[in-house]
């Protein structure tokens, strides 16, 4: 979903999965009332990054080139290139090598592509 009213740029090569939201706009909390004014943020989303399924992207946000938004994160603050986020609000939990990255690709076409079989994980749910 691309709820526009401010601009929204999107990199070449960005994988962007299904039930992402991308929402330009908001409302001041300190006003009353809060949608006497709409508020218009632009989003900027950076090359070759993938955006998790059921993904928000807020007012504002910029994510950096070759970023990770885990699925189901919501994201409120910018991303920088090569991080990977999850969770509600989104927060670093890792940085991609920047030498994989920043490497040429192997493949130049999607239908170059293919798909890995994999199998169950081999860890548990932390316990708080």
């Amino acid at each position: 979903l691309l709820y526009a009213n401010a601009p929204l740029t999107i990199g070449d090569n960005t994988i962007i999965a299904l039930n992402t939201i991308f929402h330009t706009s908001t409302h001041d909390t300190n006003d009353h009332p809060m949608w006497k004014y709409r508020i218009d943020k632009p989003i900027s989303v950076g090359k070759h990054v993938w955006v998790g399924v059921g993904s928000i992207i807020l007012p504002g946000v910029m994510i950096g080139d070759y970023a990770v938004v885990g699925a189901g994160s919501v994201v409120t603050a910018n991303v920088p290139e090569g991080a990977i986020v999850a969770g509600n609000p989104a927060r670093i939990i890792k940085q991609r090598k920047k030498e994989i990255y920043s490497r040429e690709p192997d493949i130049l076409t999607v239908e170059e592509s293919c798909a890995k079989k994999g199998t169950f994980l081999d860890k548990n749910v932390k316990e708080k």
